[in-house]
């Protein structure tokens, strides 16, 4: 038993691609790779309509982009905003 997981990848999608079928071989899950510029609300936007169309419905994303680190809060956190998400107001 495991989660399905969306990862993104920026500019390598031979990368992306390569880690999500080693991760659904390894955990026998459902793991896809979507390209994505964190930068760009559009392609959030994207990300999104796409992994909800694929999975059925998002129930917890982990920002983990280095370019939002100092730059405030991820754009997907204005897309999701009813998600926890790394910040002070979740709690474990």
């Amino acid at each position: 038993m495991g989660a399905d997981v969306a990862i993104t990848y920026a500019s390598r999608p031979e990368g992306g691609e390569k880690n999500a079928k080693e991760l659904a071989e390894k955990y026998g899950t459902k793991i896809k790779a979507y390209k994505l510029d964190i930068g760009s609300y559009e392609s959030v936007q994207k990300l999104v309509a796409d992994v909800i169309k694929d999975f059925g419905k998002i129930d917890a994303f982990i920002a983990n982009a280095g370019r939002t680190a100092d730059s405030g809060m991820s754009p997907l956190a204005l897309l999701l905003p009813n998600l926890c998400y790394p910040s002070p107001q979740c709690s474990s």
